[in-house]
């Protein structure tokens, strides 16, 4: 399954929440797990929101993370 977390943390890579998610990605491996830094990334997105749009269309399912 195509997994897309949207990740609303401004610190990105770096949020303690998206450590739950790399949990998650360690145990259910055999899904595919996509992120998008949205928090960290709006201003950028406001203007070109076209990754963002691709990446929800292949998605199965969407995980929020904040």
């Amino acid at each position: 399954m195509r997994i897309l977390v949207i990740n609303g943390s401004p610190k990105g890579k770096n949020s303690v929440t998206l450590q739950t998610v790399n949990y998650l990605q360690l145990l259910y491996s055999e899904h595919t797990f996509e992120i998008l830094h949205v928090g960290q990334q709006i201003k950028q997105l406001e203007k070109d929101f076209t990754p963002a749009l691709e990446a929800l269309e292949k998605a199965e399912m969407l995980l929020f993370s904040y």
